[in-house]
């Protein structure tokens, strides 16, 4: 009987052993995928600085139901939209001579469902740009601008798919809260050459399919800023 007992302890115990094993493995699944996802956004950023956005265009997913969503500019639907606005819009303005886009990012939350297949995440980000005077203060295009150097802040938002073992970008979200000359601040002139601007003046841009969430900051109220998504939930 006595051995009886122990085999049945040891089979147990075993038992208890395998399901640990299995519990850690699904979480160091979900860690991986935080830290693949952290590791996309961060190199969205130096090839942003870099001026590659042919890169950029590259960690988009592959379906109709990518969208982009950037300052004012609106929300576009589909990934040729999607590529147009980087390389149309953004690509154009970032490299004019003695362009700079420079975003820090911050506060990563990142959230992976459990089954790994999607994920969304949140940064703040703080930096500095230069714009051309005629984005800064909506003018016609000329070919030598004076540049304007500004302090910009702002939030990343985007959701994440797993697209051939790779995480890529499904819905692209960035709301500035304050784009400002440095030697204004915030509170006198809390927006300067807003992205529409940009595609006025610049042919290409392709049509919104509607507005983005876009509210920075006022003066004159509390402005009003989205709390995160709550947390993804088994089954």
């Amino acid at each position: 009987m006595p051995n009886a007992v122990a085999a049945g302890e040891n089979t147990s115990m075993l038992s208890q052993l395998v399901e640990r094993v299995a519990v850690l493995e699904r979480k160091m699944v979900l860690v991986e995928a935080a830290r693949k996802i952290a590791d996309l956004q961060a190199r969205y950023i130096y090839y942003l600085q870099a001026h590659d956005y042919d890169s950029i265009v590259d960690m988009f997913a592959h379906n109709e139901s990518v969208s982009v969503e950037m300052d004012n500019l609106g929300k576009f639907i589909g990934r040729e939209k999607a590529v147009d606005v980087f390389l149309k819009v953004l690509k154009p303005l970032y490299t004019m001579k003695g362009a700079l886009g420079l975003h820090m990012l911050t506060t990563p939350l990142i959230e992976v469902h459990p089954e790994c297949h999607l994920a969304w995440g949140m940064w703040h980000t703080l930096g500095c740009n230069t714009q051309p005077d005629f984005v800064g203060h909506d003018t016609e295009m000329t070919a030598e601008p004076k540049l304007i150097a500004m302090w910009q802040q702002g939030k990343y938002f985007i959701d994440f798919v797993k697209e051939d073992e790779d995480w890529k970008f499904q819905n692209f979200r960035w709301y500035v809260n304050f784009r400002t000359p440095f030697d204004e601040g915030w509170v006198k002139q809390p927006i300067t050459g807003n992205l529409s601007v940009v595609a006025k003046l610049m042919p290409g841009c392709p049509p919104p399919d509607g507005p983005s969430s876009y509210h920075p900051f006022s003066a004159d109220e509390l402005t009003p800023y989205d709390l995160p998504p709550s947390p993804f939930k088994a089954g």
